[in-house]
């Protein structure tokens, strides 16, 4: 028999001992160990039913339960390629007792482990596989199973790593508050959250996307209208939750789909789980949320402002939008804008040849009317509204006849008090990943020497305590916290430790919030901020 024979037989016997005494504990199946059914040396299953492979080490059966089965892959030689490891691996058969979701975890374990499902035998379909979870070492893999379906769970390592291991199966139950990372309230527009999902738990299962890390960030519509949730760049799948945790999908866009985007339609106030999934390899990514049109829309203006926005003419235009409160019915030219900030913004028709109506309408032409006006100046139009940064409106241009003209838009505001806050972060200590670059320079660190483009970053104390952050970027960079945006500097650390490292150590209280000001002494680029 040769030693790799002889090495893999050993581990067989030491792990078949290890099973019997748990089924005999956990299931009271006595001494024998029928339930289970152990693998002989040639790796075909016994009359019990189990998994059929050469590459089986010990049959489990159907038993279930936290620290399951603890032994060790040192020393036992690596059988099969899986996705996420590379170490030396003991493979498992089991067979799910009944329908329904499971988690196959290795926590306690006492290396850099992964771990993989497959489908039935070692060169079955990888229906799961795991890398780090949740910030640790340790793996956690989910997976879907029909009653007596059969796989076969292989405990391995990343990088080459071995050692003892606790294995542990049961159903995946999920709390319906515990998954959220990232709070964005009702933020909208380009980039409201910046992440990775690397380090992060495998929360939630979405339906287009393979079992792996995640980060689920909830978000209240601001209003009711429908909405388009996408990461422009990035090897991830986003998936809508109605609600909670354990709530309805309500969409789901796979990998190759996720630059389109997932999309709902919402009522005000109603909160839904924005999930990043990017299976069993992490990725950056950075995500928008943006308001939807109908199709009314004649032109998009973005976020311009000043004299002279838009012109044209509405004659020829057809009559898209019905008559108002204050006036219209003639022929319409709708825009669609969004506001760059907080703040008050007026929108009029100065400098047009025509009796004016203007209407602006939330989000698209059915939506909720924020203002109308006919013969504000002479007879041009003129509306002031206060709106929300990334809030987008439909501007109807309108006339108070049948008869149109040439029209000339303005739009100027925004001096309304506005929000510096870029990302929020919830209770999540990250790490968040992003960069200064292109950002505005909206705070000035007492420790930043020169102007930089700046990333503002609020965060909230899960528990009362001592914490620290740290952030990792190019040299020159800056890290300065605050109490709020219009709030007094409590400390500011710049590249003390070399090669980009600053460090900030602080206090808060329970539910209490800091501003993190990621900025820079005339520098800018990608950081990292992991706050512990």
């Amino acid at each position: 028999m040769s030693w790799g024979s002889i090495r893999r037989a050993c581990v067989r016997a030491m792990l078949v001992n290890l099973v019997l005494c748990a089924c005999g504990r956990d299931r009271d199946h006595g001494d024998d160990g029928a339930s289970t059914g152990s693998s002989d040396s040639s790796g075909g299953s016994d009359s019990s039913g189990g998994v059929e492979s050469s590459c089986i080490d010990v049959e489990l059966g159907e038993i279930v339960g936290a620290a399951l089965v603890r032994g060790t892959t040192t020393a036992a030689g690596r059988d099969i390629a899986v996705a996420c490891g590379d170490g030396e691996d003991v493979v498992y058969g089991w067979t799910a007792p009944h329908a329904g979701r499971w988690v196959a975890d290795l926590a306690g374990s006492s290396y850099d482990t992964a771990l993989a499902v497959l489908d039935a035998d070692c060169g079955g379909l990888e229906r799961a596989c795991n890398d780090d979870t949740s910030g640790s070492k340790q793996s956690r893999a989910v997976f879907d199973a029909t009653a007596g379906q059969q796989f076969a769970i292989v405990v391995t390592g990343n990088h080459g790593a071995s050692g003892a291991y606790v294995l542990g199966i049961d159903e995946f139950i999920v709390d319906p508050q515990a998954c959220v990372d990232v709070e964005l309230a009702s933020k909208l527009g380009p980039g409201v959250a910046l992440g990775t999902t690397a380090d992060r738990g495998d929360d939630i299962e979405p339906s287009c996307a393979p079992s792996g890390n995640d980060v689920v960030h909830e978000w209240v519509a601001p209003h009711d209208g429908s909405f388009a949730f996408s990461v422009p760049e990035g090897n991830v799948a986003i998936a809508l939750l109605d609600g909670s945790c354990d709530g309805d999908e309500l969409d789901c866009a796979a990998p190759l789909d996720a630059g389109v985007g997932a999309t709902a339609t919402l009522t005000e106030g109603q909160t839904v789980l924005v999930v990043v999934d990017s299976g069993a390899t992490a990725a950056s990514y950075t995500l928008d949320i943006r308001e939807q049109s109908t199709g009314c829309v004649d032109g998009e203006l973005g976020s311009a402002v000043g004299v002279g926005v838009a012109v044209g003419t509405t004659v020829g235009a057809g009559d898209d939008v019905p008559a108002q409160v204050c006036g219209g019915g003639g022929e319409d030219v709708v825009y669609r804008w969004t506001a760059p900030s907080n703040g008050s913004f007026t929108f009029d028709l100065a400098g047009s040849d025509f009796d004016t109506v203007l209407t602006l309408q939330q989000g698209d032409c059915g939506g909720v009317m924020l203002g109308c006006n006919d013969d504000g100046i002479g007879s041009a139009s003129t509306v002031t509204v206060d709106l929300l940064a990334g809030q987008a409106v439909a501007i109807v241009i309108d006339s108070y006849s049948s008869y149109g003209g040439s029209y000339m838009l303005n739009i100027n505001g925004g001096g309304g008090t506005s929000s510096c806050i870029d990302v929020e972060l919830g209770t999540s200590g990250g790490p968040l990943v992003g960069t200064t670059a292109g950002a505005s320079d909206e705070l000035w660190p007492g420790c930043a020497g020169a102007s930089s483009g700046d990333v503002e970053i609020e965060w909230t104390a899960p528990y009362t305590g001592s914490f620290e952050a740290t952030l990792s970027a190019s040299p020159g960079t800056v890290l300065a916290i605050y109490s709020s945006c219009a709030g007094g500097e409590l400390g500011c650390a710049g590249d003390v430790l070399g090669a980009g490292v600053a460090q900030l150590p602080f206090s808060a209280l329970a539910g209490e919030t800091r501003l993190f000001v990621v900025d820079g002494n005339g520098t800018e680029g990608p950081f990292e901020l992991v706050i512990q």
